[in-house]
C-alpha cells in the first residue's frame, strides 16, 4: 500500500509530526499510531515508510519513482514488512521472526520498517516478546504500532512509543472517498454519515444488505415497538438465528440511536443518518437523550455478549426487550 502523504485526507497534525521526524533524522524507533478503524492510520504508516527509505525525496513526500519506493508500490520492498493477525490473533511466532530480523543491517534501504497493524489482537506472550524487542531496538530498525483499541496493549508497550492520535475523518472526506469507489453521490452522502469518521464503515454500511434495507428495517423495528413483548422476541429470534447478518444489524442499531439521541437534542434531522424517519419509533423516539444513550451502552454490551460463546438469540431478547418494552422511570 504506497501512498503519498498528500494523497490522504485529515490527520494534518500527525503527519507534520513525522514529517518533521523524518526531515531531522530524528524519528523514534517506535511509534504508536491509534485512533478508529478506516481512518488512514495505516496509509499514513506507509507514507512514512516510504519517505524513510525514498532515495529522492521532495518537500517531505516520497518521489514514487524511485528503486525504492517503486518496490513499495509493487509490494516487494524487502525492508518494509507488515504484521497482522493471523486469523483472529497476532501470534508469538510472527513477533519472534521480527524479532530476529532486527539484529541485521537493512538489505537495500536506509531503514527497516515494520508495520504491526490490529496491534491490540497480540497474544499476551507475542505483546510481551514485542516488548522486549522494543526494550532492545536495532538502530536501523521503525516500528510503527497500529491499534483502534490501545487500552488493550501492555502498557509499558504503550510507554516504550511515540504516540501519534488520528481523530475521525469529517463527513466531507469519508464521502469523497467512497464516491471515488463509482457509488453514486446519495449513496456516498448516507454511507459516510453511517461511517462515523471511518471509511472502512462506510464501506461496509455500502454493502450491507441491512443498510441497503434501512427503510424497511425501520419499519419493522417501528412495527415491534407497538406491538409488545411478544413481537420482540419473535424478531430477536429471527434476528438470532443469521449470526453473519446480525452483526450488521447492530451497527445499523447503533445509528439509528445515534439518530434518536441528537434528535432529542434538537439536531436538525438533515444532519441525521435517516432524517425524520426515527419519529417513527414513536415512544421510544420521545425518551430523553441521557436514557437513549444509555441504550447505545446497551447496544455496546450486546456486542461483547455476542462476541462470546452465548445464545445470540437470548441477547437479542434481552437488547430488544430494553430497547423497545423496559418500564423506564
Amino acid at each position: 500500500m504506497w501512498s503519498r502523504f498528500d494523497a490522504i485526507r485529515g490527520h494534518a497534525r500527525p503527519i507534520e509530526v513525522l514529517q518533521r521526524a523524518i526531515r531531522s533524522d530524528r524519528l523514534h524507533h517506535a511509534n504508536l499510531l491509534t485512533g478508529p478503524d478506516g481512518v488512514g492510520k495505516r496509509r499514513v504508516a506507509f507514507a512514512a515508510a516510504a519517505l524513510v527509505n525514498c532515495e529522492s525525496p521532495s518537500n517531505d513526500e516520497p518521489c514514487g519513482t524511485c528503486r525504492s519506493c517503486t518496490k513499495l508500490r509493487a509490494a516487494s520492498h524487502p525492508d518494509v514488512e507488515v504484521i497482522a493477525p493471523d486469523g483472529r490473533w497476532i501470534k508469538i511466532e510472527q513477533v519472534r521472526t521480527i524479532a530476529s530480523k532486527t539484529r541485521f543491517r537493512p538489505y537495500e534501504g536506509r531503514r527497516r520498517v515494520f508495520i504491526i497493524d490490529g496491534a491490540e489482537w497480540m497474544r499476551e506472550e507475542a505483546a510481551n516478546a514485542l516488548l522486549k524487542t522494543l526494550e532492545e531496538p536495532g538502530g536501523d530498525t521503525i516500528f510503527f504500532v497500529i491499534s483502534a483499541q490501545p487500552h488493550r496493549l501492555l502498557s509499558t508497550i504503550r510507554s516504550r512509543c511515540q504516540p501519534l492520535r488520528f481523530g475521525p475523518l469529517d463527513d466531507a472526506d469519508v464521502e469523497a472517498l467512497v464516491v471515488s469507489d463509482e457509488v453514486d453521490a446519495t449513496a456516498a452522502a448516507r454511507a459516510a454519515r453511517m461511517g462515523r469518521g471511518s471509511v472502512s464503515r462506510a464501506r461496509k454500511a455500502l454493502e450491507s444488505p441491512v443498510f441497503a434495507a434501512s427503510d424497511e428495517w425501520l419499519q419493522r423495528l417501528a412495527h415491534t415497538a407497538g406491538q409488545g413483548p411478544m413481537a420482540a422476541l419473535d424478531l430477536a429470534d429471527a434476528i438470532g438465528r443469521d449470526r453473519d447478518e446480525m452483526y450488521d444489524v447492530l451497527d445499523w442499531l447503533r445509528t439509528v440511536w445515534r439518530d434518536l439521541a441528537l434528535r432529542a437534542s434538537g439536531v436538525d434531522p438533515a444532519r441525521l443518518v435517516h432524517g425524520d424517519g426515527v419519529e417513527r419509533l414513536g415512544h421510544v423516539a420521545r425518551r430523553a437523550p441521557r436514557d437513549l444513550a444509555t441504550d447505545v451502552g446497551r447496544i455496546d454490551e450486546a456486542e461483547r455478549a455476542l462476541l462470546g460463546n452465548v445464545n445470540a438469540t437470548m441477547v437479542w431478547e434481552n437488547l430488544l426487550l430494553d430497547l423497545l418494552h423496559a418500564p423506564r422511570a
